[in-house]
């Protein structure tokens, strides 16, 4: 059986398929010599205390967490259910640079009955900031089928932090829903992972 830690690892090896290279180019092509990522906080509904383990990159180049609780299911009743989680990061970095998260992965299944729709949704936000947060590109599955899933969820926006801001968010929401009540289903998120290269980087103004 493959592990939680060797799943992160391949996630890492990943193609960043989902990143924003021409964001990213417009804005710089330099990064600061020295940065780390690092998960802080982790709480909602979907992940309460003691049902996740935070799984920093060896390099603090990448942070990781597994989540052992982070569901959505549909059986008899009711008809839909929906799940939240936040996860919150910290970025230090040489001084005189910001940083805007790109995009973050997640890992699941799902497995779903005729009727069944699922998705799974995100957000980021950075710490004592003003203005809506940033959406990323929704993962949605619908109808009969049982499978893994990866997928890079990639912010809609660059929202650069604002300079000497070290602190951000990802809010993540699943939900699930039926038309037919002797239907069921359910979608899981087992693992969400971030590293530098998720991140956008500028210098100060």
């Amino acid at each position: 059986m493959t592990s939680t830690r060797s799943i992160l690892v391949g996630l890492l090896a990943l193609p960043l398929v989902g990143l924003p290279t021409s964001a990213a180019a417009a804005e710089t092509s330099d990064a600061p010599r020295t940065m780390t990522l690092d998960a802080r906080l982790v709480g909602g509904p979907g992940c309460p205390f003691g049902q996740y383990e935070i799984r920093p990159g060896g390099d603090r180049r990448s942070a990781g967490v597994s989540l052992y609780s982070f569901a959505a299911k549909v059986s008899a009743d009711p008809k839909s259910v929906l799940s939240t989680c936040a996860v919150g990061f910290t970025v230090n970095a040489s001084p005189g640079w910001t940083f805007a998260p790109a995009g973050v992965w997640w890992q699941g299944d799902v497995d779903l009955g005729e009727d069944v729709t699922a998705e799974l949704s995100a957000t980021t936000y950075f710490t004592g900031a003003g203005g809506p947060d940033v959406e990323a590109t929704p993962l949605e599955f619908t109808g009969r089928r049982a499978q893994d899933w990866i997928h890079y969820a990639r912010f809609k926006e660059l929202r650069f932090a604002p300079c000497g801001t070290p602190d951000f968010h990802v809010m993540a929401t699943m939900y699930v829903n039926k038309s037919d009540a002797s239907t069921r289903g359910v979608m899981r998120a087992r693992n969400l992972m971030m590293s530098t290269n998720d991140l956008v980087w500028k210098k100060c103004a």
